[in-house]
């Protein structure tokens, strides 16, 4: 929660090098009030707006969602409350690293197995809020 930063910022010599980041965590990881009210999901961008995208909506510091990712995307809490993060980080524009890359059991990975096989459905909500490709990738 970074609801304070604004109130009391962070001062560096070199300002252009200051970057807030924010974990935010869905109903399975969490026991947030705002991920169990009668409102949610339609209350998340104020909560969002409130503890930490302020920073980079008012010009103060760009915001780095450094966690977030969850075992479900689909239409359960856990989804709900994923693909709202997603949607919300790609409209405004946030960086963003996603939770996990392996193929964890209890969050739910990027990954699908040891081999490295990818979750597509996870890429496709992602893909839209990714930055293009530099160079070539290496095979």
């Amino acid at each position: 929660n970074l609801s304070a930063a604004g109130q009391a910022p962070v001062r560096l010599s070199r300002p252009d090098r200051l970057v807030y980041s924010t974990h935010d965590y869905g109903p399975e990881e969490s026991g947030q009030w705002w991920l169990q009210v009668r409102e949610f999901p339609a209350n998340l961008p104020d909560i969002w707006r409130t503890n930490w995208a302020y920073l980079q909506q008012q010009g103060i510091a760009p915001v780095l969602v450094g966690e977030f990712g969850g075992r479900s995307i689909g239409q359960d809490a856990e989804g709900t409350w994923q693909r709202s993060l997603i949607s919300y980080i790609q409209e405004g524009r946030f960086s963003y690293t996603y939770w996990v890359w392996n193929p964890d059991a209890w969050i739910g990975g990027l990954t699908v197995d040891d081999r490295g096989n990818l979750n597509q459905a996870k890429l496709g909500l992602l893909r839209p809020g990714q930055a293009p490709l530099l160079g070539t990738p290496a095979r």
